[in-house]
């Protein structure tokens, strides 16, 4: 009950978390995406490259029948 006498009335309110950003920290986290995503672009184009160049480098050595030969006994687990 309050000072006069009626009892309180509870008024209860949903409120939601969620942060405000101005344009600009948008602006600038929209640049660092691109970045993040240019960066991870090239490490890739760079590990597929090194790849491709040491599949190209074994086959020369070695041959390409060998190559796969080595591959078979690798996920069969035979042995040469």
């Amino acid at each position: 009950m309050n000072r006069s006498g009626q009892p309180e009335t509870l008024t209860r309110v949903k409120t939601r978390n969620y942060f405000q950003t101005s344009g600009e920290a948008l602006e600038n986290e929209e640049a660092t995406n691109r970045y993040a995503m240019f960066i991870l672009g090239a490490a890739s184009f760079f590990a597929g490259f090194w790849a491709t160049a040491c599949l190209i480098s074994a086959m020369l050595q070695n041959g390409p029948l060998s190559i796969i030969e080595q591959l078979a006994a690798a996920i069969t687990g035979a042995s040469n």
